[in-house]
């Protein structure tokens, strides 16, 4: 008896479409239904979800459409694969930056910790590697999203996208479900001299939650306990979805998202034996239908460049199947031409910038208003109250509470405690105080104290002092007025001078964040890192700040580095240009990735943004961008 050949339509085309459609359906249904905006529908979302699911499933086995399903599976999977791998490849160094979050200690690694009851282990030692897994990430989505969309080792393939999706959930699972209140235990080592791990052994009775593992002349091994940290934003999409819709998905969503395409890849696999190389027209309507998705997502994003990367890499991948020959018209051939060419791309990032800027800072944007775009949320606040007479626990609204007196009869109701529930959570703004270049005051140099700039800080934080001179010394000293310093001073010790009105000499830095917006023009040149910086350029830069200076428009850098870096830096350079630090290095990452990056902000827009290789020079700056 033959084999019945399996094709797309199974036993009946029209069934297998509609029990497919149904499956995705019955998904639609199960995540609304979880998502709190449907909360109050969460039961009859659920029940029509799981049911649609059940039988779509049923009669996908039954009427054989598993060729189908698994086709809409491969089309959905392939088509996200692709354009998340290539957002991914436009800022690679954000996603570096996502992954080292979950290679912290607190992070994933806490959960292996705590199951397995090993405090010592620890993914940090991956943070050295994250660039490198942020690539090998990107590469490895592009290559499986255009495989499984052309049928191409489909076994390889799909184990592939089940591999790597299960790698995904578990993130997103652990964004999901991580509680900052939870401690874990932690084993961290100690040179012998820390005086901390010192103090512990001396007095172990005073760190109840301190185990000493082991205590030599070399260092000294303690068990902690420390909070989890929790990844709150798992960086779906990167930055892309944060300047589409204005946030990015939560951990909650993000992991329902991986949730399906894990169900979605399933299929894929369950199918793998029977899914062969597409025909020239099955490429077509793949290729037509995942274009429609980019176009959707470009949409979605403000970015369609994706669009044409994506189909350059289904296009060449197909190309390279029929010219190659023997020893590249084949999935090696395949693979080398979609690496190369998202190398060629990632290469560009690398060395300038994203393509398409998705953060606060990029060109265009109202840093006034990336400031203060973040929502308070909403809370209710709640009273647990005991009915004496029934015994009951009763929760009460404030509002209810408030206006009905007899829950305030201690003979009635007995109050137990005040509870408060988020309604709507709170969003940060886009740009928070991770963002706050200060003006260290004791690091004043004196080119600094001559900007004029730097002046018209210090000329909001003016004030009146008393200077003194000590009769026996001769030296001078500045005292706030008032009357008990008066009487102080008042004596043979000291000669009173005259009055001085200069900076508050209790403010020990004055942040400049809200100068920057307010300023009509200003050019701030960003460098992480003095020392790891390229400074290749700093004669376009010594150009452009002294014209700057004439024109008397503020030029300034700010830096992450300490005070003896930065004056290690105008030594070095011979470059008396104002310094302003801003401590939190994620701030500043969020500006460039370029180091050093130079911006051209006018009343709070930014107008111009250079990564150092393309620096421009002043004629074409003082021609088209300056004022």
């Amino acid at each position: 008896m033959m084999k019945r050949k399996v094709t797309i339509e199974g036993r009946s085309y029209v069934f297998n479409l509609l029990f497919v459609l149904l499956n995705l359906t019955g998904l639609l249904f199960i995540v609304l239904g979880s998502h709190d905006a449907f909360s109050d529908s969460f039961l009859l979302f659920s029940f029509i979800g799981y049911t649609l699911l059940a039988i779509s499933i049923v009669g996908i086995v039954i009427f054989q459409g598993k060729l189908m399903m698994s086709n809409f599976s491969r089309w959905i999977v392939g088509s996200i694969f692709i354009y998340s791998g290539i957002i991914k490849a436009n800022d690679p160094i954000g996603f570096s930056l996502k992954l080292k979050e979950y290679f912290q200690d607190g992070a994933l690694a806490y959960r292996i910790k705590e199951l397995f009851n090993a405090p010592s282990f620890s993914f940090e030692f991956l943070q050295d590697y994250a660039t490198f897994l942020a690539i090998l990430i990107c590469l490895l989505e592009l290559i499986l999203g255009v495989f499984v969309l052309i049928g191409q080792k489909v076994r390889w393939v799909s184990n592939g996208l089940l591999m790597l999706m299960l790698f995904f959930t578990a993130l997103t699972w652990h964004t999901a479900t991580c509680n900052p209140k939870e401690k874990f235990t932690d084993q961290n080592v100690y040179t012998s001299d820390n005086a901390r791990a010192r103090m512990i052994i001396k007095n172990p009775q005073d760190y109840n939650d301190v185990e000493v593992v082991s205590n030599t002349s070399d260092q000294i091994v303690l068990n902690e306990q420390s909070s989890t940290q929790c990844v709150t934003d798992c960086g779906c999409f990167g930055d892309a979805m944060k300047a589409s819709i204005g946030r990015s998905l939560t951990p909650s969503e993000s992991l329902w998202k991986d949730l399906i395409l894990l169900y979605l890849v399933i299929w894929i696999v369950l199918a793998q034996k029977i899914i062969v190389p597409n025909s020239r027209k099955e490429n077509l309507q793949f290729i037509l239908a995942s274009t429609l998705l980019f176009v959707m997502l470009s949409w979605l994003f403000s970015w369609y460049l994706p669009i044409f990367i994506a189909l350059i890499l289904i296009l060449g991948s197909l190309w390279m199947l029929r010219v190659g020959g023997v020893a590249l018209g084949n999935y090696f051939g395949s693979t080398l031409f979609i690496s190369g060419f998202s190398l060629v791309f990632l290469l560009y990032v690398f060395l300038y910038e994203p393509v398409k800027d998705f953060r606060p800072f990029a060109v265009g944007n109202d840093l006034k208003e990336k400031m203060n775009d973040g929502s308070p949320g909403k809370k209710e606040i709640n009273f647990e109250l005991k009915d004496l007479r029934t015994g009951k626990i009763v929760l009460v609204a404030q509002k209810d509470y408030l206006s009905n007196s007899k829950y305030w009869d201690d003979k009635q109701f007995q109050f137990l405690r005040q509870t408060e529930i988020e309604l709507v959570p709170a969003t940060p703004p886009s740009i928070g105080m991770q963002f706050n270049p200060v003006l260290v005051m004791d690091r004043l140099s004196e080119a600094d104290k001559k900007s004029a700039f730097i002046n018209k800080i210090l000329g909001f934080h003016r004030k009146t002092y008393n200077l003194y001179t000590n009769r026996n010394s001769g030296k001078d000293t500045l005292v706030d007025f008032n009357v008990e310093n008066e009487k102080k001073f008042n004596n043979s010790n000291f000669s009173f001078k005259n009055k001085i009105v200069t900076w508050d000499q209790s403010i020990k830095e004055i942040s400049i964040r809200d100068l920057i917006t307010s300023e009509k023009q200003l050019v701030m040149l960003v460098a992480e890192e003095l020392n790891d910086a390229n400074w290749t350029r700093i004669q376009k830069y010594k150009e452009i700040f002294n014209y700057c200076q004439n024109e008397e428009i503020p030029f300034i850098l700010v830096t992450r580095c300490e005070a003896s870096e930065q004056k290690m830096f105008v030594k070095n350079y011979q470059w008396n240009v104002p310094i302003f630090q801003n401590f939190d290095d994620i701030g500043l990452k969020m500006i460039a990735r370029s180091n050093p990056n130079m911006l051209i902000i006018q009343e709070g827009i930014v107008v111009a943004k250079y990564p150092f290789r393309s620096t421009p020079d002043l004629d074409y700056l003082k021609s088209k961008i300056l004022k």
